[in-house]
């Protein structure tokens, strides 16, 4: 019986985590790529397993009945399969059209699921099996269920299967679970007590942190149950949110921080220690002095490896002392469906927060670090042996780990303007010595949990204290798609998404029409530009606005179509306070409001002569871009002589392999330049930045002049894969170094 219980779990929760990547991915291509899509599609998951647990809730008061009706909704939801989207226009607000997508494909059997693992550990707990008496055991191999799912779909479903057959086998897979959890009712059903406590409570014995009486909590218990339930929950968001925006918004960097999150369940609620509670504390201070450091010497960008790990492993300690201090507080098992259902309302207001409040209240990204401070303090409901303090006394040390607080996060700007006094010129260097000695102190306070998460938080907010090489901060705009800031360092305004710049214009009017960044005049752009002549640069489209620098190249007659996904960068690109290219502009320029793929399938065949693919979300370029049936959008909007010009620009991601395939798949030639004589220093004088410009083409309409200009021919790789819609994964193209 148990390892039918155990078996069932485990494939149940397997399914529940299987979908969600499935299903993020096919949204998608319908929302341009946007980071945002995970943590809005997080929040509807989490939301529809608060529903599964209030109805295993709801049905483990009906002893008798509920496993009947657990089944019956189960077998009604098939009704629903195979999962999948039904709705097909987000229209203008794309955090409801999502959520109610997902709900329309994907809820109820969502919802069956959620509910399976809390339901059969109840009725296992009415059973006579001398295990019954601490059920939460079998929390674990639900946790390692989910775990093994997630783990799979980045590595072996996603680039073995195309979307529509994973929706198939998941389907065959429900069914097989609704039938396993018919046996187990039958199972348990033959070594019930009907509801009867198997052993007198004051007999039974107990972990010895569980209560061996079934009281209800008190609403402070239940109150701690939500709190550490949620902050782990806006942890994995947060950290999920702020790798998908610099890497690439894909299932692999989805799965991870959620792998580790489940993780920190599987560690915390084993029936055996695999951690002790008392390393994880002193853990946990030093990794997130680490994560301090790292935010604040800004500009000093890792390697993705050493980028990924240090986040998640800050989110794997931190997670799992949160969970460890849960564990310590599980209530009698009589009370396992609240405990889950109170755990599944903490993890989707963790949602709640990073996917609707946070956007609402912040220009920046603030729920991470916010999150980080959240996990650190509970340390404080650690169990310690403590002398009793007066509340007032307790009130006055709070004040003055405040005051400590903020004396520590006011020296960082005041060391970095002694630095500038001392001689040193080097931005970088001077932020690198002005946070030593607070990170230092930070440090020192780490045996004090309150001083320690006061002082971490105060020096998350004085990282934006210090001066930054873009300048002052003009504007500061957040949208589902990302975090736009415009800055001025009185020669020059930039617009950064992320930590990403996405373009730069001098404020000088003699200098003013000058296309810089990626785009100047003796980069790849320019040197494209050039090969084509007027004739075949009339009819231009661009994928991506941001400042509107390419409108520096047009001329009278010639006619510009860039197509943008958020409106906020319409703005900005359109304000002349900020940016006057497309006020400059000398020829036509117009601006279609979309995602670039789904607007380009929409205009009239052969609209363009040169379209550029130039959509970057930060760092990271949305796949949905890069397949084989976006390229073929693109084809269709061109001329039958029209060049495809890709900026291939990506820090971690080597996609010049992929966009090499996907031209021999499609038999064009492709050749590409790398622009990398651009110093740091001369990027400061000149505007002007490094980039990787990939051109696509039918072999006879490829200008014969771009070999001559640095061009290179870009042959495909053996084994690179084909990315197409439905196979698609960044696993291999990963610049790990």
């Amino acid at each position: 019986m148990l390892a039918l219980l155990t078996l069932t779990i485990f494939l149940g929760s397997a399914l529940l985590f299987l979908v969600q990547p499935m299903a993020a991915k096919e949204l998608l291509p319908r929302l341009g790529g946007s980071p945002a899509v995970w943590t809005a599609a997080m929040l509807f998951f989490q939301t529809a397993l608060l529903a599964g647990y209030a109805w295993a809730h709801a049905l483990a008061a009906r002893a008798r009945r509920g496993p009947l009706a657990h089944l019956i909704l189960a077998v009604a939801t098939c009704a629903l399969l195979p999962v999948g989207l039904r709705a097909s226009d987000p229209g203008n607000a794309p955090t409801a059209w999502l959520l109610g997508a997902l709900a329309v494909g994907y809820g109820l059997p969502f919802v069956v699921l959620a509910a399976g693992a809390p339901t059969l550990q109840r009725w296992f707990s009415r059973c006579g099996h001398p295990r019954a008496r601490d059920p939460y055991f079998l929390y674990v191999a639900s946790n390692v269920g989910s775990l093994v799912a997630l783990l799979a779909y980045p590595l072996l479903v996603e680039p073995a299967l195309a979307l529509a057959r994973q929706r198939t086998l998941w389907s065959v897979g429900y069914g097989v679970v609704i039938a396993l959890t018919a046996a187990c009712a039958i199972a348990l059903r033959r070594g019930s007590t009907r509801g009867a406590d198997p052993v007198p409570a004051s007999t039974r014995t107990a972990p010895p942190t569980m209560p061996l009486d079934s009281a209800a909590p008190s609403w402070r218990a239940r109150l701690t149950w939500l709190i550490l339930a949620a902050i782990p929950s806006s942890l994995c968001l947060g950290v999920t949110q702020h790798l998908s925006t610099d890497v690439a918004a894909a299932p692999l960097l989805w799965v991870l921080p959620l792998s580790i999150y489940l993780l920190s369940f599987v560690v915390a609620f084993a029936s055996r220690p695999i951690l002790d509670l008392t390393s994880l504390a002193r853990l946990a201070p030093l990794i997130v002095v680490v994560l301090v450091l790292v935010a604040l010497v800004r500009g000093f960008r890792l390697p993705a490896f050493a980028l990924v790990s240090v986040h998640l492993l800050g989110l794997a300690i931190l997670a799992t002392l949160c969970h460890s201090i849960l564990a310590l507080r599980r209530p009698h098992p009589a009370r396992l469906t609240e405990f889950y259902l109170l755990l599944a309302l903490g993890g989707a207001l963790g949602g709640v927060f990073n996917a609707i409040v946070a956007p609402a209240i912040f220009h920046g990204v603030y729920e991470y670090p916010f999150a980080l401070v959240a996990a650190i303090a509970t340390r404080a409901l650690l169990p310690v042996e403590r002398a009793p303090m007066p509340r007032a006394a307790r009130a006055a040390s709070l004040v003055l780990d405040a005051a400590i607080a903020l004396a520590i996060a006011s020296a960082l700007p005041i060391l970095y303007r002694l630095t500038g006094r001392a001689g040193i010129d080097d931005g970088s260097v001077r932020v690198g010595i002005a946070c030593g000695i607070p990170v230092l102190l930070l440090y020192l306070t780490k045996d004090r949990p309150a001083r320690f998460a006061l002082v971490a938080a105060a020096l998350f907010l004085s990282a934006h204290l210090l001066p930054d090489a873009s300048g002052t901060t003009l504007r500061r705009v957040r949208t589902f798609f990302g975090v736009y800031r415009v800055s001025s360092t009185g020669a020059a305004i930039t617009i950064t998404h992320g930590t990403t710049v996405h373009g730069k214009q001098f404020t000088d009017p003699s200098r003013r029409a000058d296309p810089l960044t990626y785009y100047h005049r003796d980069g790849p752009l320019g040197s494209l530009w050039a090969s084509l002549g007027p004739e075949r640069t009339r009819r231009v489209g661009a994928v991506g606005l941001g400042a509107g620098a390419i409108a520096a190249y047009t001329q009278p007659g010639d006619s510009l179509t860039f197509f943008e996904i958020d409106p906020a960068v319409v703005r900005i690109a359109r304000d002349p306070a900020i940016f006057t290219h497309l006020a400059d502009a000398k020829g036509d320029v117009s601006i279609v409001l979309g995602d670039g793929r789904r607007s380009l399938a929409a205009a009239p065949p052969a609209s363009f002569d040169l379209l550029i693919l130039d959509a970057f979300s930060s760092d990271a370029i949305p796949m949905h871009l890069l397949t084989r049936e976006a390229l073929a959008v693109y084809r269709r909007a061109l001329a039958p002589a029209g060049v495809l010009a890709i900026h291939a620009s990506n820090q971690f991601l080597d996609l010049p392999p992929i966009i090499a395939r996907l031209a021999d798949d499609a038999g064009l030639e492709a050749l590409s330049r790398w622009d990398d004589r651009v110093t740091p220093i001369e990027s400061i004088r000149t505007g002007r930045l490094q980039s990787h410009w990939i051109v696509l083409a039918r072999p006879a309409n490829m200008p014969p002049s771009l070999r001559a200009r640095g061009w290179l021919p870009l042959a495909p790789s053996p084994g690179t894969p084909l990315w197409t819609d439905d196979a698609a994964s960044i696993v291999p193209i990963i610049l790990w170094r």
